[in-house]
């Protein structure tokens, strides 16, 4: 029956075209790593956004913003092929390796990214994971005394603000309670503090995953925590450094207890 031996090898031809295919295109992701590293040691960051910028030279904060950049997810095909240097440029991070600057430049919604390193800019790419590139710039930039609704941070939050605190915070007003809850903060100028919030009294997170939080207000985390209706006990307070920050100061028993006492103040 050598007749049906042509029909045999097709079908075999076949699957192993399907194999190929489908190896190729799990070696061709979507998405690619935005961050490339340079030999060269990073010697200054500068970090921009809404018109506020400043300079990080600290080797901690340098790693962390680092780090940062190579969790960004980008799409490995460009979205238009604009190399202009007038693109949006609202929000950034320039990386100085010795005489090379290097900028990472993110649009206002920080959805997309193009890469300017003084020799040829990038095409622009799409952000797949926006949501942490956005974090960031929120959560660095912020001014050290943070609005909700117009109230200032030395004003009392009021029980009418949590509409606003939920709406701003939402991943604030759903964590589990039952094993108490932690507040980690730190300082942005002197006495004045930046606050985030995780479930568990006991629970160690990461100083990577805490920074990228959003950061409120120590009045407003106040009321937040408010809202779960536990005693002080069920509440641990902690000052952790952040190397993002512009200030610097040291991190001690006296300077975890002035937190601790700001905090419940008027709890």
């Amino acid at each position: 029956m050598n007749y049906k031996k042509p029909a045999f090898l097709i079908v075999i031809g076949t699957v192993v075209v399907c194999v190929l295919t489908a190896v190729c295109f799990l070696t061709n992701p979507k998405s690619t790593n935005l961050y490339v590293e340079i030999e060269s040691d990073a010697q200054i960051v500068t970090i921009k956004s809404e018109n506020v910028s400043y300079e990080v030279t600290s080797e901690a904060a340098i790693n962390y913003v680092l780090e940062f950049l190579g969790d960004i997810k980008v799409s490995r095909n460009p979205i238009s092929k604009n190399r202009s240097e007038d693109r949006e440029k609202s929000n950034a991070i320039t990386i100085q390796y010795g005489n090379t600057n290097v900028s990472y430049y993110f649009s206002k919604d920080c959805s997309t990214v193009w890469v300017d390193d003084e020799v040829k800019p990038s095409l622009t790419k799409r952000v797949h994971n926006s949501e942490i590139v956005i974090q960031f710039f929120a959560s660095r930039i912020e001014s050290p005394v943070a609005n909700v609704g117009g109230i200032d941070e030395t004003e009392n939050i009021t029980t009418e603000a949590i509409a606003d605190l939920k709406e701003k915070y939402p991943q604030y007003f759903n964590l589990d309670a039952t094993e108490g809850l932690a507040v980690y903060a730190w300082q942005l100028a002197a006495d004045s503090y930046s606050c985030v919030l995780v479930s568990g009294k006991n629970r160690t997170d990461s100083w990577y995953d805490i920074w990228n939080l959003p950061a409120t207000t120590i009045d407003e985390m106040r009321e937040i925590v408010k809202y779960y209706n536990l005693e002080e006990s069920d509440v641990s307070t902690s000052e952790i450094p952040n190397p993002i920050s512009s200030y610097f100061h040291e991190i001690n028993e006296d300077s975890i207890s002035k937190f601790r006492e700001k905090f419940w103040l008027s709890y």
